[in-house]
């Protein structure tokens, strides 16, 4: 018995059962066809502690962590914050991986490249050409409402050209990552 199948064999939660009843381990999961429920679950879950999790930004007591900042900041409430986010975030590439193994075993991996491409690449791109001018123009609206022309005057320096390093993400940040895990994952 491999390591993985011992493993995979002491884990008890309810979407891990479906491999355990066919006798099947983590290696065999793109040979399932059938919807896996737990997992859907566990994706709402992690949804909802997104919500948790951006509701706790205007409380965290670090200077311009969230667009809006309450004057009663809670050490408690960031450390919540930051410890929903890095179990949500590992949580979630750890389903992307799961369901990318299912997908490669189900079609191929040319067709999952051009899956990946339609559902992952494409919706980043056109999503950072609609929110990035867009989030710019409403931080500009905002800044010019609030303090007038005087709003858009900085004592920074201004920002350094965009190259491959320095691409602004904001919201997109996990759709980029996803895009690079899914092409190493193609090439390797």
């Amino acid at each position: 018995m491999s390591r993985v199948d011992h493993l995979t064999a002491k884990i008890s939660a309810p979407a891990c059962q479906t491999f355990l009843r066919y006798g099947a381990s983590l290696s065999d999961l793109g040979r399932f066809t059938e919807r896996l429920h737990g997992f859907d679950a566990l994706r709402g879950g992690l949804l909802l502690l997104g919500v948790v999790q951006h509701a706790t930004g205007p409380f965290v007591p670090i200077e311009e962590y969230w667009v809006l900042e309450d004057t009663h900041k809670n050490a408690a409430i960031g450390v919540l914050s930051f410890v929903i986010h890095v179990f949500r975030m590992t949580a979630f590439f750890a389903l992307a991986g799961i369901f990318a193994r299912m997908s490669v075993h189900r079609l191929g991996t040319l067709r999952f490249a051009q899956d990946r491409f339609r559902r992952v690449f494409i919706p980043f791109v056109v999503g950072w050409f609609a929110i990035i001018p867009l989030t710019l123009l409403i931080s500009t609206w905002t800044l010019v409402a609030s303090y007038g022309p005087e709003g858009l005057q900085s004592d920074l320096a201004p920002p350094a050209p965009i190259t491959a390093r320095n691409i602004p993400l904001q919201h997109l940040w996990f759709l980029y990552v996803l895009s690079l895990i899914c092409v190493g994952a193609v090439v390797a």
